[in-house]
């Protein structure tokens, strides 16, 4: 392989040559202009003989680790002579042997993307992505709320536990195949980490749920975790992030995704050890359960709408 592989710590001129990609300028204060921004070929150098850029469009790519899991495979590929991200615009150009279009858009397929090749002047500033189903989301929470009720009405432990399983496979499938990737080419990216977190999250869903019953949930319990989700959160992480330089909506998601978990299970458990009362250890495991059980749901079901609204109000 010829040429080189732009790394990101090349950032600053990235951003400049992305700038005359998206707008079709050699024009340096092009990179902060308002308007309309198509994909077009960059004006970046001349191709040698041989040689032919592609711009391709990933709407499934936009964060770094995405980047790092493409990079990494097409990196090496014979025929790949240069890589150029452009995450805000989820559209990748490749510099390549003109024979080797088919073997970069395979690669990138089995990594679980769907690449479409560019049109030069077409395409908006906001990348849209087609509208996903939302039927498995109902199904899902049925199944969810079916694996309660089928506990708290006394059901067999297998329906609670099947309907529990239906509702992790139908929805986190996903996370799965990610992770599966990521490890199967030698990228520890974010995903990996996920899938067991999904498989801790499973397990711990499936312990708390077996502890709790409809008399556990008091005021007091639910009352505690509210105080915690939106007033001990964000009031002992706000001033920890004061000179920062991050924005205010990143403060914000900062503050709130403050997840309950395997951490407060054990502190409670090394408060018991050290010798707490039994009645007060009875009530404290109560509320710890109600507290986590809500912070699964809560932090759950939010993190995935705010973070697209936050990706996409800084795409703008």
């Amino acid at each position: 392989m010829t040429g080189s592989i732009s790394h990101p710590s090349q950032a600053g001129c990235q951003r400049h040559d992305q700038a005359q990609v998206l707008t079709g300028s050699n024009n340096a204060g092009a990179c902060c202009a308002a308007a309309p921004v198509s994909v077009g070929v960059p004006h970046v150098a001349a191709l040698a003989a041989g040689q032919a850029r592609t711009a391709i469009r990933i709407l499934q790519m936009d964060c770094p680790t995405e980047e790092t899991l493409i990079r990494n495979v097409l990196g090496p590929m014979n025929g790949v002579h240069d890589l150029q991200f452009n995450l805000m615009q989820r559209v990748l150009t490749v510099v390549h042997r003109p024979d080797a279009i088919n073997n970069v858009l395979q690669a990138v397929r089995k990594l679980g993307f769907q690449p479409e090749i560019a049109q030069s002047g077409s395409t908006p500033q906001t990348p849209i992505e087609p509208a996903k189903p939302w039927w498995p989301l109902a199904v899902a929470g049925v199944a969810a709320a079916g694996a309660e009720a089928a506990h708290w009405s006394s059901a067999p432990q297998w329906a609670a536990a099947a309907l529990a399983l239906a509702a992790v496979a139908i929805c986190g499938l996903g996370t799965y195949r990610k992770g599966w990737i990521a490890l199967r080419h030698g990228n520890l990216n974010i995903n990996a980490p996920k899938s067991i977190a999904v498989t801790g999250a499973l397990l711990l869903v499936l312990l708390v749920g077996g502890s709790l019953y409809i008399d556990s949930w008091t005021w007091p319990a639910v009352g505690l975790a509210l105080f915690l989700f939106v007033v001990a959160r964000p009031l002992s992480v706000l001033p920890a992030l004061v000179g920062s330089g991050a924005s205010m909506r990143l403060r914000g998601m900062t503050a709130w995704f403050g997840v309950r978990g395997i951490g407060s299970l054990y502190y409670l458990m090394y408060a018991i050890e050290h010798g707490l009362p039994e009645p007060l250890a009875l009530q404290l495991v109560q509320m710890t359960l109600i507290v986590v059980t809500l912070s699964i749901l809560v932090h759950g079901t939010s993190v995935k709408p705010l973070m697209e609204r936050f990706w996409k109000r800084r795409a703008r």
